[in-house]
């Protein structure tokens, strides 16, 4: 959730202008507020519209975990929501799954299992300008991470 992510980049020191908590799920935006002085904690539907417009946009989006449950519509509504998060993405957009490409008896139940080549695809549709895919570190997950352009990568 929303706390997890801030947690981790706060033990690593990472520095951050701001930082933009967004979730459904209200009990989780609570904890935020109650366990951070920093950052702003929203609960809200990025699939609707008043929600969606009234959001700035990011130069960092990093949705972790945002797609492992499934629910109604869930394949529909979560490519819908990648591809409004990254309009409000100006650099880089990182996405974490659950792959498909496991036995089946290694996936858990109820929970949303995604094809890395359907993911390409929905890539594809948007103006990425390069993107990765890490698929690498457990046998059960990846990572997207989707770029607008190089520069914000290159070394000085």
């Amino acid at each position: 959730n929303v706390c997890n992510f801030l947690e981790y980049i706060n033990k690593k020191n990472i520095n951050f202008k701001s930082y933009y908590g967004i979730d459904i799920n209200k009990i989780f935006i609570e904890q935020c507020h109650k366990k951070f002085n920093q950052g702003t904690f929203l609960c809200g539907d990025i699939l609707e519209d008043k929600f969606y417009n009234d959001l700035p946009n990011f130069d960092i989006i990093v949705a972790s975990g945002v797609f492992n449950v499934p629910y109604e519509n869930w394949e529909v509504n979560n490519d819908s929501i990648i591809k409004r998060l990254w309009v409000k993405c100006s650099n880089s957009m990182i996405l974490n799954f659950l792959t498909t490409r496991i036995p089946e008896n290694m996936k858990a139940k109820n929970m949303s299992f995604y094809d890395p080549e359907k993911m390409i695809s929905l890539i594809k549709e948007t103006d990425c300008y390069s993107f990765n895919i890490l698929h690498d570190y457990l046998h059960n997950d990846f990572t997207i991470v989707m770029r607008r352009n190089w520069t914000l990568f290159k070394q000085k």
